[in-house]
């Protein structure tokens, strides 16, 4: 036989469930499961704002589009970590840098922050995400920042170098009056050299000139989730202690000494503001330094007097 405590309480829940469902329709409880969490008042406060209770598939494509989503990505499942190249990053002390870039640069997305995504991201890969996400934004949507982390699994996976560019993909281009103009010749294999047709580079215009761009399979709790307009329902994103991997492109730009500074030294100069993630996710095709869409964005924004 049932206790009047069991039978009362099995009560309450089939009362409060049948509430919930007459707030919330049950499909929409099987589209987004966190609505089961809610009490009866935050559902009715979701009803009264007219707040989502499930994310749009526009706001869904367009969250996905940005790069922060977090499944593998097709292109890097075969890689396999390289221990050489693990190596000399652990000596360089640039795991260290990239901990603190990928920290920063997921905050100031959290934030919003773009004046503090500029110092830590790529310029092209900095506007491409800050206009990616304002259609979220703009829309009422938050987004929000899980699982703040400062140490991050990295798994280094390739690296490639580069000579006389910078990592700024704008700047390579803005003094072009021809795309051609730019060289970037294979010297050999995972190292690359950039001239201008009739312009010679000194050290003195450029004390680094090479770029060090490695990608990295970065495995952490720390994600991103859309919340709805009043902040009170999450509509997309993983649990809160659950491991994502982000792929991510770091580049550094270095000195000469700097490339050949391979003794351990737990003391050397920290890159944090050398560094600057180039992509992620691979949503710009690795962001190249030569591209006829940034060629012509340049040449546009010239026109008008911009630059």
């Amino acid at each position: 036989m049932l206790s009047r405590r069991f039978f009362k309480t099995f009560c309450e829940q089939t009362s409060l469930q049948v509430k919930k469902e007459q707030l919330i329709p049950k499909s929409f409880q099987l589209l987004n499961p966190n609505i089961t969490k809610l009490t009866e008042n935050e559902l009715q406060e979701i009803q009264r704002v007219g707040a989502d209770v499930v994310i749009p598939n526009e706001v869904l494509s367009t969250f996905k589009s940005s790069g922060l989503f977090h499944e593998e990505h097709d292109l890097f499942k075969n890689r396999e970590e390289s221990s050489l190249l693990k190596s000399y990053i652990d000596r360089q002390n640039l795991l260290f840098d990239y901990s603190e870039i990928f920290r920063d640069f997921m905050q100031s997305i959290a934030r919003n922050d773009f004046n503090y995504l500029n110092l830590v991201a790529e310029a092209n890969l900095a506007n491409t995400l800050q206009q990616t996400l304002d259609r979220i934004r703009k829309k009422g949507f938050y987004i929000e920042l899980e699982s703040l982390r400062n140490k991050h699994q990295h798994t280094p996976l390739e690296a490639t170098w580069f000579k006389n560019l910078r990592i700024n993909r704008y700047k390579n281009l803005e003094t072009l009056e021809n795309l051609d103009d730019l060289k970037i010749n294979k010297l050999f294999s995972g190292v690359y050299n950039a001239h201008v047709k009739g312009r010679d580079t000194s050290i003195f215009e450029n004390n680094k000139p090479f770029i060090f761009s490695c990608l990295v399979k970065v495995t952490t709790p720390m994600k991103l989730s859309v919340y709805n307009q009043n902040l009170s329902l999450k509509l997309y994103g993983k649990e809160k202690n659950e491991d994502v991997s982000y792929y991510v492109k770091f580049e550094t730009e270095m000195s000469y000494t700097e490339t050949l500074s391979v003794i351990r030294n737990p003391n050397k100069q920290k890159r944090t503001r050398q560094t600057r993630i180039a992509d992620i996710n691979n949503i710009l095709n690795g962001n190249p330094f030569k591209s006829q869409e940034l060629f012509s964005i340049i040449q546009e924004a010239r026109a008008k007097n911009f630059v």
